[in-house]
């Protein structure tokens, strides 16, 4: 901020909040390529019109999308942190929704995510702190909340974001 201060407006509103050193966490419940029957498939052929698409909750770690029903993903912890901790946010996400957010505290074995910064998690514990939220029209397009949207909307699903230092 300090650097690019002078390059904003005096009279621009800027929101300042906390930077959690952890592991970047994605969560989202977007549209997912369903497994087609063979029976669906051949009617796709024939030009019946089939739903090749169906709601599911994915988890990801900035670019990369983690598969929780593949047992052989390779991961940089000693298991899938992304998805159990994902798994926890189930039902809260409405369509088009995607979450970032910051994963802090412990894996399941008790290794910190990151070293020295456990924020007071409870050993083999780990928290979610969401820092932004987008939604993705059908285009494709996305559009993210404001800052006090992205409060209010973890706040009434009792999901933490992270702390606002000043405006």
């Amino acid at each position: 901020w300090f650097r690019m201060e002078h390059t904003v407006p005096d009279d621009t509103w800027v929101v300042a909040t906390q930077k959690l050193h952890g592991a970047n966490i994605r969560i989202g419940y977007v549209p997912v390529a369903r497994k087609l029957s063979l029976l669906e498939r051949i009617a796709i052929r024939i030009g019946v019109k089939v739903n090749k698409y169906e709601y599911s909750a994915i988890y990801g770690s900035h670019k990369v999308v983690k598969d929780a029903n593949n047992p052989d993903q390779v991961h940089f912890y000693d298991s899938d942190i992304w998805s159990l901790a994902g798994h926890r946010l189930d039902g809260l996400i409405p369509e088009n929704y995607i979450l970032y957010g910051e994963l802090v505290g412990y894996t399941e074995s008790g290794r910190p995510i990151q070293k020295h910064y456990t924020y007071s998690a409870k050993d083999k514990q780990n928290n979610i702190y969401v820092y932004r939220i987008t939604i993705i029209n059908n285009q494709g397009i996305a559009c993210d909340l404001s800052w006090d949207s992205v409060k209010e909307f973890c706040v009434s699903r009792g999901i933490d974001h992270v702390a606002e230092l000043w405006r």
